[in-house]
């Protein structure tokens, strides 16, 4: 049974916590107060599926990130934490056995206490709007659920079972033998014959294959394919030095064209080559060279200088009267922030009372003033003389550079005057001559060692295809005496073929014995075989009598009956128990079932009526014992009964009747030890039932 049920940050509960008792348990209160959410947790906590529209994740409170559902009963209690990252669940047995896998949980909630997923959803949970739907319905719709509850796929499956069946004897009934006795019997000596000439057949082909395969046929055909192999090399090896003849050739005359490049690079470079006396003018040339370089870069940076030099003239001029008035003024302003210094610490000390910290005077002897207004004070005069020093600062650093490069100016003058380069100017075009020379020179150098890199090279591919040549020539001379006695290998090799050709047609011919063979051994079984199955034929045909009596039960058992046939029966057995629970109720009929599987109502007066004819009260009154019949049934050992806004649509008067009903049913189910929780928005049901009220 049912003993608490507690949410924590489920829907709109913040924390949450239910205690039930056996019987009715009704929750009461208005729209929006979280009824329904407290049986979408314990339907969660039992089957670990949520019925909000998003699933878990819109299951949890808004703000929070995860929510806890406990469900307490007798014999277990079972709790789920839903988050949007990771589930947790457990479930923990009297017996202190514990599971946390989602998927344990629910095979021992199903063999242990009978909590199905599909007991809950058609005998246990009966939502909103499904409480006098079995009255109320038009037929094909109640047809669809009463085939839902009474479980018809099941009788389905049989019957599609009991048509494979079908299906596989009739086949068997229609594979019997269809030779009699005699003929097979007549057969089986034929083909045994057959297979005595085959082996026979068999053992001339082998002996003749064994004596063939005693010459040397084999070394004479394998003789022939080397001659052809040999003329095929010869014919690549001539090919072959006919294209290495037209390489050497070209390699030889590039050879040549580089020998003659060289000697004349190596002429000319003889011709411009400088003697040492034109090498030490060269050498002193550079020197000049790098000298007029220097001076120009000299006169470039002489020029910067005195462009700065005049900048900086200003300043420097009025430098020493400036630095002067500089220094008065910061010597004024720190002996001014001394004393304001002192004056600050005297006028709070005199406030407070207390002896000067610097000359310890008595208070009554100290300055006196406004401490805020001296600090103000001192405040201002240290930032006056932060910015003339900072002031300071900046003329004595323009000062000193306006000194250094004063200094840098004049030692670019004195190294301008040492610089003598006359004899560079009036010897100019000699010097320029000297240098092409150079650089011809140099040029040729690396021509010639490019030339010599180009004749070695071609040297070594000359060697490499003399080599080639060499290898080529005597490939030719090796295949000459092998293609010299083409003519007697070639005959040889004829007479070798035909044996070949003939062993091949004795393979063929033993394999085809063989598989002619095999077939007719195999025959002969099958014949064999067949002869036991004829002594089989009495229990053919009682197989046939089998088959014709499940066609006449699958004709009575249509497929398309199967729905209204199951339905019916399951409401027949229902019935008894339904109007033992309107007498109980004392309700003013009696319950029939119609062909079409909807109600009729006999009426104390002796009329039949239709279901849907009844009143609202009548109608719940008919509802309410249908669903305590079906969960008795069925649903029993769950123990627990939900029903959300049975009497919803009732006035005042039917309620109160239905409201009397409930009474004799709260009395039942305690007697049972069941529980069964009831969603109402009747205040009137606080009075009659432990109640659970929502504000």
């Amino acid at each position: 049974m049912l003993r608490e049920l507690k949410l924590v940050n489920y829907c709109c509960h913040a924390d949450l916590e239910v205690k039930f008792q056996p019987g009715i348990n009704c929750i009461v209160g208005s729209n929006g107060k979280g009824k329904s959410s407290i049986l979408d947790g314990l339907y969660a906590a039992l089957t670990n599926v949520h019925m909000h529209p998003d699933g878990a994740k819109g299951a949890i409170r808004q703000g929070t990130d995860t929510a806890i559902l406990t469900a307490v009963f007798d014999d277990f209690t079972v709790s789920r934490s839903v988050n949007e990252i990771k589930n947790r669940h457990q479930l923990i047995l009297s017996n202190g056995e514990k599971y946390i896998q989602a998927k344990d949980i629910e095979n021992q909630l199903a063999s242990r206490f009978n909590l199905v997923k599909a007991i809950l959803d058609k005998f246990v949970f009966i939502r909103q709007g499904r409480f006098t739907e079995i009255v109320s319905l038009p037929e094909s719709e109640r047809a669809k659920m009463l085939a839902y509850l009474s479980n018809v796929e099941y009788f389905e499956t049989l019957w599609k079972k009991l048509a494979d069946e079908m299906k596989g004897h009739e086949l068997a009934a229609k594979s019997g033998p269809t030779f009699d006795e005699h003929t097979i019997k007549a057969k089986i000596e034929e083909l045994t014959k057959q297979i005595a000439e085959e082996k026979a057949k068999a053992a001339e082909v082998n002996k003749e294959l064994v004596e063939l395969q005693k010459t040397d046929y084999q070394a004479k055909l394998e003789r022939l394919r080397e001659v052809h192999q040999a003329k095929e090399r010869q014919d690549n090896a001539q090919e072959e030095l006919k294209k290495l003849m037209v390489k050497f050739t070209s390699l030889d005359g590039e050879r040549r064209a580089c020998i003659e490049q060289y000697d004349e690079k190596e002429a000319l470079h003889a011709k411009v080559a400088l003697g040492s006396t034109d090498a030490e003018m060269l050498q002193g040339y550079r020197k000049y060279q790098q000298r007029a370089e220097e001076i120009y870069e000299l006169t470039e940076q002489k020029a910067q200088l005195e462009k700065e030099i005049t900048g900086y003239q200003s300043t420097y001029d009025t430098h020493g009267e400036v630095v002067a008035q500089m220094d008065a003024k910061i010597g004024e302003l720190s002996e001014e922030l001394a004393r304001i210094k002192i004056q600050v610490s005297q006028a709070t000390n005199s406030k407070k009372g207390v002896k000067c910290d610097v000359c310890g005077a008595l208070p009554e002897h100290q300055y006196k003033g406004d401490p805020k207004i001296l600090a103000n004070k001192q405040r201002k005069v240290a930032s006056d003389l932060a910015e003339l020093r900072a002031q300071y600062r900046e003329l004595g650093s323009a000062v000193a550079q306006h000194d250094r490069r004063v200094t840098q100016l004049a030692k670019i003058i004195e190294k301008l005057t040492t610089f003598d380069i006359g004899d560079y100017v009036s010897n100019a075009d000699l010097y320029t001559g000297l240098q092409e020379r150079y650089d011809q020179q140099v040029k040729l150098t690396a021509e010639m060692a490019r030339i010599k890199t180009v004749l070695m090279t071609a040297t070594s591919n000359l060697e490499h295809v003399k080599s080639s040549m060499d290898y080529f020539d005597k490939e030719v001379a090796t295949t000459k005496s092998l293609l010299d006695a083409e003519k007697t290998i070639t005959k040889g090799a004829k007479e070798a073929q035909k044996t070949a050709d003939r062993i091949n047609e004795l393979r063929i011919l033993a394999a085809t014995t063989d598989t002619a063979k095999r077939s007719a051994e195999e025959h002969l079984t099958s014949l064999k075989d067949l002869l036991k199955q004829i002594s089989q034929k009495k229990k053919q045909k009682k197989l046939i009598e089998y088959v014709e009596l499940l066609d006449e039960v699958r004709t009575l058992a249509h497929r398309s009956n199967i729905p209204h046939v199951v339905s019916k029966r399951f409401l027949h057995r229902l019935i008894v128990q339904v109007n033992s629970y309107l007498e109980q109720f004392e309700a003013p009929f009696r319950a029939h079932i119609g062909d079409d599987l909807g109600f009729r109502a006999e009426m104390s007066y002796g009329a039949m009526v239709n279901g849907q004819a009844l009143s609202g009260g009548q109608k719940c009154m008919l509802s309410l014992a249908f669903w305590l019949s079906v969960f008795q049934a069925n649903a029993g050992r769950t123990g627990l009964l939900v029903l959300d806004e049975p009497g919803a649509e009732l006035d005042a008067g039917a309620r109160k009747i239905f409201n009397q009903t409930l009474q004799r049913v709260d009395e039942e189910l305690k007697f049972r030890g069941q529980t069964m929780l009831l969603i109402s928005h009747d205040a009137a049901l606080t009075h009659l039932f432990h109640t659970i009220p929502l504000s």
